[in-house]
């Protein structure tokens, strides 16, 4: 390995495990609403409208990060047609996820401060485009979610027939991937907050271990 391959590898090793560890921080500083009626689910709205924003536009962010360095691996270390498919996967379920976070960020805030002042007939009007916004992002977010689970599990796969050592890690993941997938279909549990933290968790643990994968300094986990 050259030396110029080492610190590619280091970057995106240290890309990976940083911004998973933060991603499970933003999640867990994710807005929460506690307000029921509609008029106090509007003036709620709009006042973490700024907070909302920046909570999914920095995860946008870190989306994209994740398509750049996932594109280094299967183009540099994880080689294989298995590995090439998961990449695919991933990437669709990155875009799906960005939709998602379009639309609670930024696009269901903006329709509430619309209705800062609505009367009790425009709130039913609020009350319809805010199930069609909830249904928009939970179908994205579904599909999203899908998707990365196929994409660990492709990767797992690669992992399990390849040279690496401690391929017990990689069973692991791939059990875990197909029961979060088997669960979701099933709707034993659904992607609210506490549901998108534990595949956001998942999905951050196994950054890390595909960080720490790739580092130089780790090279014994490797081979």
């Amino acid at each position: 390995m050259t030396q110029a391959h080492q610190f590619q590898n280091k970057l995106v090793s240290l890309l990976l495990i940083m911004i998973s560890i933060a991603s499970i921080a933003l999640m867990l500083h994710h807005p929460v609403h506690h307000e029921h009626t509609l008029a106090a689910q509007v003036t709620e709205l709009s006042a973490m409208a700024i907070l909302s924003a920046w909570v999914h536009g920095i995860l946008i962010v870190m989306i994209i990060v994740y398509s750049l360095c996932f594109r280094y691996l299967c183009d540099s270390v994880l080689v294989s047609e298995t590995s090439k498919i998961a990449s695919y996967l991933l990437q669709i379920g990155n875009i799906f996820m960005i939709g998602a976070a379009l639309i609670s960020g930024f696009i269901y805030p903006s329709i509430a401060y619309n209705f800062a002042d609505a009367s009790n007939e425009q709130l039913q009007v609020f009350e319809a485009l805010q199930s069609m916004a909830y249904s928009a992002n939970q179908a994205l977010a579904k599909a999203a979610v899908f998707a990365w689970m196929a994409a660990i599990t492709g990767w797992c796969l690669h992992m399990l027939y390849s040279h690496a050592n401690h391929k017990w890690i990689f069973a692991v993941f791939l059990i875990i991937s197909i029961g979060l997938s088997v669960s979701l279909a099933l709707q034993i549990f659904t992607l609210n907050l506490f549901g998108m933290t534990l595949v956001a968790g998942v999905f951050s643990l196994w950054c890390i271990v595909l960080g720490l994968y790739i580092h130089p300094h780790f090279s014994k986990f490797r081979f």
